[in-house]
């Protein structure tokens, strides 16, 4: 009697994204922040002008290096004090030249710009060489290198819980590789024996909220991970649980779909009857007013410091029209188009 093979049965196969997470948005603000403070006091604490002239009524004189004029052309030295921000008092010592404008150095403190000034007006008084470098307040130097030092732990803390995880059944679909990653750089990769495996769970848990939350928010945060059960024994497909709901049953759907095992009939109805996030137009308006103030502030802050590095201005330069508009609107168009990218219609997380 004749009967029919049975076919093989097909193997698992597929690619699964899980994530991404959601991003700790208040923690990635404060490290950026503490960056931007850090690297605006370093600046400001290394910050450095030297003057020089050479002995002799025919000498030279140069501001860090730049021919500027000839020392015969020196009337008087002088200091004024100018008011910053907060009230705060900055000396400057002010070079009268003949025939052309008076020449000022950068603004330092008044004790320091005092020194200076007697010192050039002692060697003028013997026609002795000048070398005279002014530099901005060293003490801001720890704060600036504890700025950057509370941005990389900072940056640390939010990035742990975001990024995604790529699962990958193997050719032969004997095994899952759990690939991941955080804009777009690997952080390792586990794999996962298929062999047995019955269902796929969202295993789920709280955990203390991060810092930086809204007060409406609650104190616990839910967070969860895949999990392969065989008949004897459960395998995490991550050491740690991430936050975000719908994206996990999202990515447990799509994975019992690509290791060919049933449908959770409870996940799908739960995934199903969640909305999708969407914002209301007035707020993403306030939204957006706020993206285009904050915006072009760092983008004339981007633009400044980046002068600074090639050597176009200093940190105690004015700033000219042109300045403000090539950082200011650029950075304002950027914290526009970041916020309704932001407050788009969009997939439950």
């Amino acid at each position: 009697m004749m009967f029919r093979q049975a076919g093989a049965r097909p193997a698992p196969s597929g690619h699964v994204i899980h994530g991404p997470f959601p991003a700790n948005f208040g923690m990635v603000g404060a490290s950026v922040g503490a960056l931007f403070l850090g690297v605006m006091m370093l600046f400001l604490g290394l910050s450095a002008q030297r003057f020089q002239c050479d002995a002799g009524v025919n000498g030279e004189c140069t501001v860090d290096g730049a021919h500027v004029f000839e020392r015969s052309q020196i009337r008087s030295v002088r200091m004024d004090i100018e008011r910053g921000s907060k009230n705060s008092k900055y000396g400057v010592v002010v070079i009268q030249v003949g025939g052309r404008a008076d020449q000022r150095l950068m603004r330092v403190e008044p004790d320091q710009a005092l020194v200076a000034m007697r010192s050039i007006q002692g060697a003028l008084e013997v026609n002795a060489p000048i070398d005279i470098e002014l530099h901005g307040p060293r003490l801001v130097l720890p704060f600036g290198v504890a700025g950057l030092v509370a941005s990389v732990v900072l940056m640390w803390l939010a990035l742990s819980k975001m990024g995604r995880c790529d699962l990958v059944v193997s050719q032969d679909g004997s095994t899952l590789d759990v690939r991941r990653s955080v804009f777009g750089l690997p952080l390792g990769t586990m794999q996962v024996r298929l062999d047995g495996v019955e269902r796929v769970v969202i295993e789920r848990g709280l955990t203390t909220a991060a810092r930086f939350r809204r007060r409406s928010e609650p104190s616990m945060t839910p967070v969860a991970r895949l999990r392969l059960d065989t008949r004897s024994d459960k395998l995490p497909l991550t050491l740690a649980m991430f936050p975000g709901h719908a994206l996990h049953l999202r990515a447990a759907s799509a994975l019992r779909s690509a290791l060919l095992l049933a449908p959770d009939e409870a996940d799908d109805a739960e995934l199903a009857a969640i909305p999708m996030r969407t914002t209301p137009l007035g707020q993403r308006i306030g939204f957006a007013w706020a993206g285009l103030t904050t915006g072009s502030m760092l983008g004339l802050a981007l633009f400044g410091i980046s002068l600074v590095l090639v050597g176009k201005t200093t940190m105690r330069g004015n700033i000219e029209g042109w300045v403000f508009a090539a950082g200011a609107i650029p950075g304002a168009i950027a914290g526009v188009a970041i916020v309704f990218h932001a407050t788009r219609t969009r997939l439950p997380r």
